[in-house]
């Protein structure tokens, strides 16, 4: 599949910090998203793809910053409803929701919205 091989190739590239950079300044977080909403690619390379931006570097806030948006937690909230969700995927939607969190003093409305998820991923696990 051409999809899958360039998501991996993405995820090489974006081991340089120089290639994050220019993967958020030109949306790649939003091209992200819309293939989580649509299932093209499947979940699983791009969630990882998410978390490997989510990792320390001086990237990390321009990413968090990009991820606080409703576009964001409307997938976010889409893929938690998706009843074959599994579990390891699960947990890197809440540990990308929990760093979200870390940002909600200039951010408070995704803050809220974080809440209202990990209340939502709460319920799906236990």
């Amino acid at each position: 599949d051409v999809l899958a091989q360039a998501l991996d190739s993405l995820r090489t590239e974006l081991m340089s910090e120089e290639s994050r950079g220019l993967f958020l300044h030109s949306g790649g977080v939003c091209v992200l998203l819309s293939m989580l909403r649509t299932g093209r690619g499947g979940l699983h390379t791009p969630v990882d793809i998410l978390m490997q931006l989510a990792e320390q570097s001086r990237y990390l806030n321009p990413f968090l910053e990009a991820c606080s948006c409703e576009e964001f937690f409307r997938t976010a909230a889409q893929l938690l409803k998706n009843p074959r969700l599994e579990l390891p995927t699960l947990e890197k939607l809440s540990v990308l929701l929990q760093k979200l969190s870390t940002i909600r003093s200039t951010h408070s409305s995704a803050y809220c919205r974080y809440n209202t998820l990990n209340m939502g991923i709460l319920s799906l696990i236990m």
